[in-house]
């Protein structure tokens, strides 16, 4: 790649919408619980498909969260 596909990327990506900014932080938010839960279950040595955690919605994550958390 060069320099100005480089700049026209860095460009196209400065321009989101607030719409797909809304989600993108929405993504990211779901993909920070998944790995929190993923490392959670692997520190207290639970045999968990973690795989599956990617099925669940947000909500369902921070319920899994509050409830294997909830006596720490």
């Amino acid at each position: 790649m060069n320099y100005t596909n480089q700049t026209t990327i860095s460009n196209e990506l400065g321009e989101l919408s607030e719409v797909e900014k809304n989600l993108l932080n929405d993504l990211n938010y779901k993909a920070s619980l998944i790995l929190e839960l993923e490392k959670m279950f692997a520190d207290k040595k639970v045999p968990v498909n973690t795989k599956s955690l990617y099925s669940f919605t947000t909500k369902e994550l921070e319920t899994v969260r509050t409830i294997w958390t909830a006596n720490d």
